[in-house]
């Protein structure tokens, strides 16, 4: 990853200190309606996010108030 922005990998727990009122439930949830945030699995109980991912999630369910509209 030479000129690329280094990748940092969250846990399901970093995940929920990241975004007010997420549990690990509701990410376990989401993951397996496949809703949530992009995720890897490099073990079969290891589960990892992307931040940059994470946030864009986050981002496109941001709503306009009517004011904002």
């Amino acid at each position: 990853m030479s000129n690329e922005q280094k990748q940092v990998y969250l846990s399901p727990a970093q995940v929920c200190e990241l975004i007010p009122g997420m549990t690990e439930r509701r990410l376990e949830y989401l993951r397996g309606k496949r809703q949530g945030p992009r995720f890897a699995k490099p073990s079969p109980k290891t589960v990892v996010y992307v931040e940059a991912d994470v946030r864009a999630w986050v981002e496109s369910s941001m709503q306009n108030t009517r004011d904002q509209s």
